[in-house]
């Protein structure tokens, strides 16, 4: 009579078979996921959409200085360099509040052509490019039918120039309207926001035209305007 297997033997098969089975499993979902995507994501390019569970989260910060974001549409993918796949599609709705409570949207489609400005009120570049955007639009050189609506995000009581609230209408002197981000940074993560500022520029469709991240000087800024603007 052959010997019966010892205990630790015994445990080795059946954890192999199990890890088996579970790597198994794990093909099979990502498969089931991948074709999933596919038909949800329709004509829009699967590079240019990003999954809202990969938000983070920022716990810093006071409760009055965020808000409530609500989005409508597919979240483009952060922006990355000049080979854009998002360029063409549509710019998701956002809607929120400014500091006070009072409603802002960034409607695309429906508020002719735009210019979105994501802003954290802790960025050395965001205290560089803001005032030169306010500048420009005191100037009175910003098209007329184009509409510019900021979005203050990632807000940190640990960082410079807070409260955002006050940075906005004391330090930069800003008059758009702006929304107030949530603290997971809903509104900025959906327009694909890379880092800050980041611009973005939208047809008269609500279709992304361009965006880009970092300073950008305001005579690439009014070029990038006059494109959108002609597209009413």
């Amino acid at each position: 009579m052959a010997p019966a297997p010892s205990r630790s033997r015994t445990s080795l098969v059946i954890g192999v078979v199990v890890a088996a089975v579970v790597a198994v499993a794990a093909v099979a979902a990502w498969v089931a996921t991948r074709g999933d995507d596919d038909e949800e994501d329709g004509d829009a390019p699967a590079e240019c959409l990003y999954t809202p569970s990969s938000v983070p989260a920022v716990p810093s910060g006071d409760a009055g200085e965020f808000g409530t974001v609500d989005v409508e549409g597919e979240w483009l993918v952060p922006w990355r360099d000049a080979n854009d796949p998002c360029i063409g599609q549509p710019v998701p709705t956002v809607r929120g509040e400014d500091y006070a409570g009072n409603p802002v949207a960034i409607t695309p489609g429906l508020d002719g052509p735009m210019m979105i400005v994501v802003m954290a009120h802790w960025c050395p570049h965001c205290n560089n490019e803001v005032p030169l955007l306010v500048e420009w639009g005191e100037s009175g050189r910003v098209p007329e039918n184009l509409t510019v609506v900021g979005v203050s995000t990632a807000a940190n009581a640990d960082r410079e120039h807070f409260p955002p609230s006050e940075w906005l209408a004391e330090e930069m002197r800003w008059s758009w309207p702006v929304i107030a981000d949530d603290q997971i940074q809903t509104g900025a993560a959906a327009l694909g926001t890379p880092g800050y500022p980041y611009l973005m520029f939208v047809d008269a469709d609500g279709n992304l035209m361009a965006r880009a991240s970092g300073e950008l000087p305001i005579s690439e800024v009014q070029r990038l305007a006059d494109a959108a603007a002609a597209t009413a």
